[in-house]
């Protein structure tokens, strides 16, 4: 498909939200706030025809007593994506945030699709918080002053 493609999809969700004018960025990019607890970033990845969902879910501390019960918590999930329906959950070690990620290939993706899978992420998204114990603090806001990337790096998510 297309990043106009990608376009009619989000001028579709803004329409039915009340928010006729959402549209990806000059970089490519949105964010998408829900409850004032959790924000879910969309990139288009025009090199794959995909759009990268994320969302930030709590802070850590290098070398806390719990980390390795989070970290095993994490792997746990990651295990055939039984705790994150299809997503990954990820460490940025240099920033020592959680998040969770999910890339969906465009084409073929009707509205209907987008919706329940931008919803689905927003329910595991809302899930892990809950689990990690994130709110508000953690729902992170990406920096759009930032020079567009060619690849992502967690370190970029932030």
């Amino acid at each position: 498909m297309s990043l106009d493609h990608v376009s009619i999809l989000l001028k579709e969700l803004g329409t039915l939200i009340g928010l006729p004018e959402l549209c990806l960025d000059e970089q490519k990019y949105c964010c998408l706030g829900f409850d004032d607890a959790i924000r879910v970033h969309l990139r288009y990845n025009e090199g794959v025809d995909e759009i990268i969902f994320y969302s930030g879910l709590a802070p850590y501390e290098e070398g806390a007593p719990g980390n390795e019960k989070l970290f095993e918590s994490l792997l746990a999930a990651n295990l055939f994506w039984q705790g994150t329906s299809g997503g990954t959950l990820a460490i940025d070690a240099e920033a020592k945030h959680v998040y969770l990620m999910s890339r969906e290939h465009v084409d073929g993706m009707d509205f209907q699709r987008f919706q329940g899978i931008l919803e689905n992420f927003v329910n595991r998204v809302e899930y892990w918080l809950g689990e990690l114990g994130g709110g508000k603090a953690s729902a992170s806001s990406k920096n759009k002053d930032e020079a567009p990337q060619e690849q992502l790096r967690p370190s970029d998510l932030a």
